[in-house]
C-alpha cells in the first residue's frame, strides 16, 4: 500500500487563511510532515502566558523533542487564552498586568513569525471549532491524527490530580524542566496521582533511537561541511570513525532520556495517558507573576531590562510594550544587542535562580 504524505502547514494555511509559510524554522525543525502509514501526533499548549518566559520555551522544547520514541510528535501548536481570560486569571490582584493576545503572540515568536511551533491567534474558545475543521480535513485526506496535551507541573497535583476537560486530548505530557513539581519526592520517586495508577517505565524503542541518532549525526556533518567545510574536512580526515562515535554518543544520550521517562493511567480511562517527561539539569525558578511583579515594583527602566534578560525570549520588545502603556511615558530602551541576538542567545541557557520575594530596585 502506497504511503502517502503532506505538510501539515499546508492544512493549517488552508483552513485558517494564512498566506505566509508557517511551521518552519529550516534545518533545525524541518517542516512537519504527515504520514498515513503511522499516527501523527500533535501537541497543543494552551495558556495564558502573561507573559511567555523562558520556562514556557523550556518546557514546550522539552515535550516536543524528548517525549519518546514511542510517540510520533510532528509539530507543536500553542494556543494563548483570550484576554478576558488572562485578566480573569488576575481578579485579585490590584493594578494587574496584562497583556493582549496580539501582545504575548508577539513576545512568544518575536518579529519573525517563522518559528518550528505555530500559535493559534484566536482563543481557546474558537480553538475547538478549528480543531474539529483541521482534524476532519486531515482524515478526508487519509491522515490520522492524535492530539497531545502539554502542562506544566503546577497543572497536575497529588491532592488535585489531573483534568480531563476543554482539550479533547488522547493524554497530557509533563516535566519539571520549567519548575518544580510536587508529584516528585525528596528522594526522586514519583508519588502516585490522585485517581491514577502507579507510574510505570516505558521500553525505549532501539532501533528507532539509534536510527534518530544516525539521522542527527549526519545531519550535523552535513551542516558542518555547509558552514565550515574545511574544519569539517580536517575533523573527518583526522577521525575517519567520527560518524559512527558520534552517533553512538548521541544514541546513548537518547536512550539514557528515554529510559527516565515515566507513564501513568487515569483509574477512569484507562486510554487517558499521563507522561512525565524529567528534566535534565535542575529545574529554574520562574513563573508569569514573577516577572509581572518586576515588572510593577520598577523605578529603573535600565535594571529592568537586565532582569528580563534572564527570563524572557524578547525582553526588549517586552520592554518596549510596557513602557508604551504608561502615561506621559516616553519610551527609552537600553542600550543593548538586537532583539534576535538577545533571544537567541537566552533560549538554550538556564536561566539563575531568583527569589521573587527579593526583587527590589
Amino acid at each position: 500500500m502506497e504511503v502517502k504524505t503532506a505538510l501539515l502547514s499546508d492544512y493549517i494555511k488552508k483552513l485558517h487563511g494564512l498566506p505566509d509559510p508557517v511551521l518552519n524554522s529550516g534545518t533545525s525543525h524541518p517542516q512537519p510532515v504527515l504520514r498515513s502509514d503511522r499516527i501523527n501526533d500533535i501537541l497543543i499548549y494552551p495558556g495564558c502566558f502573561n507573559p511567555p518566559h523562558l520556562g514556557h520555551y523550556e518546557l514546550l522544547r522539552h515535550g516536543f523533542l524528548r517525549s519518546g520514541a514511542d510517540l510520533n510528535i510532528v509539530a507543536a501548536i500553542i494556543i494563548p487564552m483570550s484576554d478576558r481570560s488572562a485578566r480573569g486569571k488576575l481578579w485579585n490582584e490590584d493594578e494587574p498586568v496584562v497583556f493582549t493576545m496580539a501582545e504575548r503572540i508577539r513576545l512568544w515568536q518575536g518579529d519573525s513569525p517563522d518559528q518550528w511551533f505555530w500559535i493559534y491567534d484566536q482563543g481557546g474558545t474558537m480553538w475547538e471549532n478549528f480543531r474539529y475543521a483541521l482534524q476532519g480535513t486531515i482524515s478526508v485526506d487519509g491522515f490520522r491524527i492524535n492530539w497531545i496535551l502539554l502542562q506544566g507541573p503546577d497543572h497536575i497535583q497529588v491532592g488535585r490530580g489531573i483534568s480531563m476537560t476543554g482539550w479533547a486530548c488522547s493524554g497530557v505530557i509533563v516535566s519539571n524542566c520549567s519548575r518544580p513539581a510536587d508529584f516528585i519526592s525528596r528522594k526522586s520517586k514519583l508519588k502516585t496521582l490522585t485517581n491514577c495508577e502507579d507510574w510505570e517505565g516505558t521500553a525505549p524503542d532501539v532501533p528507532t533511537l539509534f536510527q534518530d541518532a544516525r539521522k542527527a549525526a549526519d545531519a550535523e556533518l552535513t551542516q558542518l561541511f555547509k558552514t565550515c567545510p574545511k574544519t569539517a574536512q580536517r575533523m573527518v580526515a583526522e577521525d575517519p570513525h567520527y560518524r559512527e562515535r558520534r552517533t553512538v554518543l548521541l544514541y546513548c544520550e537518547a536512550f539514557k532520556e528515554a529510559d527516565g521517562i515515566r507513564t501513568c493511567r487515569y483509574i477512569y480511562d484507562s486510554q487517558y495517558t499521563i507522561r512525565f517527561v524529567p528534566a535534565q539539569s535542575k529545574p529554574t525558578a520562574m513563573s508569569s507573576t514573577m516577572i509581572r511583579k518586576a515588572i510593577k515594583t520598577h523605578t529603573d527602566p535600565e535594571k529592568l531590562h537586565q532582569f528580563l534578560r534572564k527570563y524572557v525570549l524578547y525582553p526588549d520588545i517586552l520592554l518596549e510594550i510596557y513602557l508604551k502603556k504608561q502615561p506621559n511615558s516616553v519610551v527609552l530602551l537600553p542600550d543593548c544587542h538586537s532583539k534576535q541576538e538577545n533571544s537567541a542567545a537566552l533560549v538554550d541557557v538556564p536561566a539563575e535562580n531568583v527569589n521573587s520575594a527579593d526583587i527590589t530596585w
